[in-house]
């Protein structure tokens, strides 16, 4: 189901986007995160970036690395890729160095990356497409400047692919991201009758129970990098512990719309909590031409205060694990100079930041940023 409707979507050129069947939403418009407020009107026109995985067409897939720009020169009509948010962990796996890139380019074995990446690999295969970016095995890990490059190339890489697959049930890059379903345990559950399909739920698990178990609660939907891999993909495919998910950036829904692979009743409705002054805001900008800096100012300082509070691997990312965010909103209209987290037009009223009460942390050794800058300390903004 998801790979017939990924490949209508990424086809369309007329600019209706195809529906998924009624019967496959699980009936909700997630209005709970700031991604949400930031429109989308497609990714930069023929993009690829510098390095993708080719798994080729085979069974089992053939991997290899594959330049980037040879891509883009030998196909006019543009190159299709799907990206990979995970989580690292702390062991060891195959990772891109300048010692192994020459031998990458010929053949990477599959048994020897990392079972999530091995998963990745299939999954991109089994949906129809033939490249994936991985950071690990796209960009060199010896290399400082190969990571400066691309490390600010996040945004467009997350933006351009066809879609994210989201490992949220691993916990590090040794293990799989795939888990045997069982029915019985979704919400609704859909048990067979003789003459016609019996939904079954208990009153206190609405729909969304199994999305905030699988991913709001996951170690995942807590590391900084991943925030940012989330907030500018325009599909997610999130493989949980329970099921499949996705969520769909739609522009003119001003939001995410998301879907499981569980027939559900059709039952829809919105959460309203904050969506009609996240809507109503939006309107007024098409409309009235309120200050948009004013409107994106607001919009950065959400995705902040989601940020701030998740955990990096290094303290030193703190800035860059969220400038693809930053690059986002000034193409999309917050034409601001950007300085270490804050925003020139807006400084006054950026610089009265505060750490959250109760979760204070000490500054952290080195120094990560200027003093004035949120960026500078650990904890939620």
């Amino acid at each position: 189901m998801i790979k017939k409707w990924l490949h209508l979507r990424s086809r369309n050129t007329a600019g209706v986007q195809p529906e998924l069947p009624e019967q496959q939403y699980d009936a909700s418009f997630d209005w709970q995160y700031p991604w949400n407020l930031v429109p989308s009107e497609g990714g930069l026109q023929g993009f690829v970036p510098t390095r993708l995985l080719d798994v080729g067409s085979s069974v089992p897939p053939d991997v290899k690395l594959v330049n980037g720009t040879d891509l883009r020169e030998e196909t006019a009509e543009g190159v299709e890729y799907i990206a990979l948010s995970y989580c690292w962990g702390h062991g060891d796996f195959t990772r891109l160095t300048r010692a192994n890139q020459q031998q990458f380019q010929e053949q990477i074995p599959l048994a020897s990356l990392g079972q999530t990446i091995q998963d990745a690999v299939l999954a991109t295969s089994q949906l129809g497409f033939r490249y994936l970016w991985v950071d690990a095995l796209c960009i060199l890990q010896d290399s400082i400047d190969d990571w400066d490059i691309e490390s600010i190339s996040m945004c467009d890489v997350y933006n351009n692919a066809v879609c994210t697959i989201a490992a949220v049930k691993s916990w590090a890059a040794s293990e799989s991201m795939f888990v045997r379903q069982n029915p019985l345990a979704m919400t609704p559950c859909l048990l067979s009758a003789v003459d016609w399909p019996w939904y079954v739920q208990s009153k206190s698990r609405g729909v969304g129970m199994s999305w905030q178990r699988d991913i709001t609660m996951s170690r995942w939907n807590s590391r900084g990098w991943c925030y940012q891999e989330m907030a500018l993909s325009k599909i997610i495919i999130f493989f949980g512990g329970s099921q499949v998910h996705a969520s769909v950036r739609e522009p003119h829904h001003h939001g995410w719309r998301r879907f499981s692979t569980t027939n559900t009743p059709n039952d829809h409705h919105r959460k309203i909590d904050k969506s009609l002054e996240t809507e109503q805001a939006w309107e007024n900008l098409e409309v009235e031409q309120i200050n948009a800096d004013n409107y994106f100012s607001r919009v950065w300082w959400d995705h902040v205060a989601e940020y701030s509070p998740r955990n990096l691997t290094k303290a030193g990312d703190k800035m860059v694990a969220i400038a693809g965010i930053a690059e986002y909103l000034w193409k999309s209209g917050l034409k601001s100079h950007y300085i270490a987290g804050l925003w020139e037009d807006t400084l006054p009223r950026d610089l009265l930041w505060y750490v959250s009460a109760g979760i204070r942390k000490k500054r952290p050794d080195g120094a990560r940023g200027p003093s004035w800058s949120w960026t500078s300390v650990d904890g939620a903004i």
